[in-house]
């Protein structure tokens, strides 16, 4: 299983609005050794707009934020 793998079914998650179950797979990604990249974020954030949900698009922005301060 690659880190695409995890974005696919982070992606998957999030269109059914299903967000507590998207975070856990991206916290799966990392202890699984994968650091997730801007894209798994990225992917987020379009149902974040569709379902109003605005702490996981705060979180999404943030980590990625932090990923753009870091390189």
């Amino acid at each position: 299983v690659g880190l695409n793998a995890y974005t696919a079914v982070v992606d998957a998650y999030a269109r059914r609005g299903e967000f507590h179950e998207a975070l856990h797979v991206i916290q799966s990604a990392k202890e699984d050794g994968y650091t997730p990249d801007a894209i798994m974020w990225i992917t987020l954030l379009s149902p974040c707009r569709h379902y109003a949900a605005l702490s996981v698009a705060t979180q999404a922005f943030t980590e990625i934020q932090h990923m753009e301060n870091s390189t």
